[in-house]
């Protein structure tokens, strides 16, 4: 049975009050009448000051009664204004309103505060986290570049390894910088790209054959299994970006020398299906449960100076402003599998 709103409550409780009210005076007023006819009251004054009498009693119970009536009524409401001003004294976002047992107006606003509390604790312990990440972040950079200044400053003959070395700090903190404004747009729903099809198949080959040649040097092949004339609606240069970070974070995370990373393009009904795969370490399941997770690195111990963490979390924000999502599939020492799904345009070229 649903429960009773407060109007509801409030409605009942008051007229069963004036019930009993409106019986008692009739009562009241029967044996006032046969009062009068028995001592045969001729005094009007008396009798006047008698109903006088009679009426402000019954006022004053029906007011006492009506406040006891509010009182209980408005209890909860008090209780989450008591509540609300101990959380903003306090600054305790941990607290929470009770919900109470019956499911009425009170318990739904009590429940959405206690909601809209939960997503302002949740946004700024990730602030909080978000803050000290991005501190971390570029103290190392900055401090290299000041080292490196005035390192040169003293030694002219280190001026040529001191410039090159701050470029190189210079272009990883231009780097941070960019991906944390391309999260930061994706998060408040600002991350604009151009619409416009593209041939993602000719994008995978173009990929392939740039890193290909970059990471020959290291004695990494890309494979490759492409199908022809698959075209999506998007951004081609965040579409791009996304696959080299797929690919970059295989080669940091999932290959040696010698190894290799597939990358495939197929399509499955409405969706055309990107997929990176290495064969390298693998991750266990708790690395899988952060690897979204912002300045998150999944061995804290390899020195990549070009790592900042914020690969994966691009590659996320890209394939959801995309309307696609990205699926990972991982097991500890037999390698990773990431896979995109982006909906298909289909067009005629």
């Amino acid at each position: 049975m649903k429960k009773l709103s407060i109007t509801a409550r409030i409605t009942i409780w008051y007229a069963t009050f004036m019930v009993i009210i409106t019986s008692v005076l009739i009562a009241v007023a029967l044996a006032a009448f046969e009062y009068y006819e028995d001592v045969r009251v001729t005094d009007t004054t008396t009798g006047r000051l008698i109903l006088f009498g009679f009426i402000l009693f019954v006022v004053l119970v029906a007011n006492l009664g009506g406040y006891r009536i509010a009182k209980r009524a408005y209890k909860p409401v008090g209780d989450i204004i008591d509540t609300v001003e101990g959380i903003r004294d306090d600054a305790d976002l941990s607290r929470r309103l009770e919900l109470g047992k019956n499911r009425d107006e009170l318990y739904r606003l009590s429940d959405t505060f206690n909601q809209m509390i939960e997503r302002i604790e949740t946004d700024m312990n990730r602030e909080k986290q978000f803050t000290s990440d991005v501190a971390h972040e570029l103290k190392t950079p900055i401090s290299v570049i000041n080292y490196q200044s005035k390192y040169a400053m003293e030694d002219e003959s280190y001026q040529a390894e001191a410039i090159r070395s701050i470029y190189e700090e210079s272009q990883r903190m231009a780097t941070t910088v960019s991906n944390l404004l391309t999260l930061s747009r994706s998060d408040e729903g600002r991350l604009k790209i151009e619409h416009e099809p593209v041939d993602l198949s000719l994008v995978c080959d173009g990929i392939a054959e740039q890193q290909n040649v970059v990471l020959s040097e290291q004695g990494i092949a890309i494979h490759t299994d492409i199908k022809d004339k698959v075209y999506v609606y998007g951004d081609e240069v965040m579409l791009v970006r996304m696959i080299l970070n797929l690919i970059d974070n295989a080669r940091k995370y999932g290959c040696d020398k010698n190894d290799r990373i597939e990358l495939s393009l197929d399509v499955a009904g409405t969706d055309a299906i990107i997929t990176v795969r290495d064969f390298g370490q693998g991750m266990t399941k708790d690395v899988l449960a952060h690897i979204w997770d912002r300045f998150y690195r999944a061995d804290a111990s390899r020195k990549d100076n070009d790592s900042t963490g914020l690969g994966l979390p691009i590659v996320k924000a890209i394939a959801e402003v995309h309307g696609g999502k990205i699926e990972v599939e991982s097991e500890a020492g037999k390698g990773t599998t990431f896979t995109v799904r982006l909906p298909l345009n289909n067009v005629e070229k």
